[in-house]
């Protein structure tokens, strides 16, 4: 069973030398999530909230454990939109983005991105 979780994405990035973390996750709106499965990670994700949209700038791991951060990172987006950069390695990433109602927007280099409207 998986077990969803928030991390604390200022402990995270001190410990990377990142210098002033707090300030940056503050200015970035950055929220951390892994899902667990007992002591293993199955997956996290990393998202930027910002007033109009949650972007969710990396999401790894299990495809069913990624299927579970993303839709509770919908939820947490409340009355914005979602967007989602996919990496064209990430085979498994569009089906299950598609699935939960998101579009393909535009591409970006290698990647395509994918946005879930609020309104649809």
């Amino acid at each position: 069973m998986l077990e969803i979780r928030n991390v604390a994405m200022t402990n995270i990035l001190a410990g990377l030398g990142v210098v002033n973390a707090e300030t940056f996750c503050h200015q970035l709106g950055l929220i951390g999530l892994v899902a667990e499965r007992g002591k293993d990670l199955a997956a996290f994700a990393v998202a930027e909230s910002h007033p109009s949209v949650l972007h969710v700038a990396n999401l790894e791991g299990e495809p069913e454990a990624c299927r579970v951060l993303l839709a509770r990172l919908m939820r947490m987006a409340g009355e914005r939109d979602v967007s989602l950069s996919c990496h064209a390695e990430r085979q498994y990433l569009p089906e299950i983005l598609v699935e939960l109602g998101f579009v393909w927007h535009h591409h970006n280099g290698p990647s395509s991105v994918y946005l879930w409207c609020q309104d649809n």
